[in-house]
């Protein structure tokens, strides 16, 4: 647990400077990559906004980025195409994709679209002043959760594979 603690702080330093790169900050970001693989045991790829980690079993997990999910989870739900995405993150197990600029009756299409997609099974849906909550399984053994807030038109989407015991749960 120290050791992903440090992680994190050491990639929320170098976060940040992974815009417009000069050859210093190009540096400072394979010195941080270096840094960070030491503490993970793995690799540590700091691409732009993006922060890909692999550990030695070949796992992948993928921090950042403003591009809808192309790995397994992001390819079995439907794409919501509207809404600006503003932060992706992904691993074998799980995805989640936060959205802003969300209209209500937007994520209620969405909603629609997700349940004629096949997640129904354990439905719990609540609704709450100014948003509303949904989950459900499908029949792959994906469960989704959408939680929209109305008032600050923000959606936050998480896809996670429950039922493949090959898979370790996060």
């Amino acid at each position: 647990m120290k050791k992903f603690v440090i992680l994190i702080i050491l990639l929320s330093l170098v976060y940040p400077l992974t815009g417009c790169k000069s050859a210093s900050e190009v540096a400072g970001e394979k010195l941080a990559e270096k840094a960070a693989e030491d503490i993970v045991g793995g690799n540590v790829d700091i691409d732009g906004e993006q922060i890909t980690i692999t550990d030695k079993s070949g796992k992948t997990t993928s921090l950042g980025g403003t591009e809808w999910p192309k790995g397994k989870l992001g390819s079995e739900i439907l794409e919501y195409k509207k809404g600006v995405i503003t932060y992706v993150a992904e691993s074998d197990t799980d995805c989640a994709i936060q959205l802003e600029k969300v209209k209500k009756e937007d994520f209620e299409d969405y909603l629609s679209d997700i349940k004629q997609a096949g997640f129904t099974e354990n439905a719990i849906v609540s609704s709450f002043d100014g948003g509303s909550f949904y989950t459900a399984d499908n029949s792959k053994g994906i469960k989704i959760h959408l939680a929209s807030d109305y008032e600050s038109e923000e959606l936050m989407i998480t896809v996670t594979q429950v039922n493949n015991e090959d898979q370790p749960k996060l």
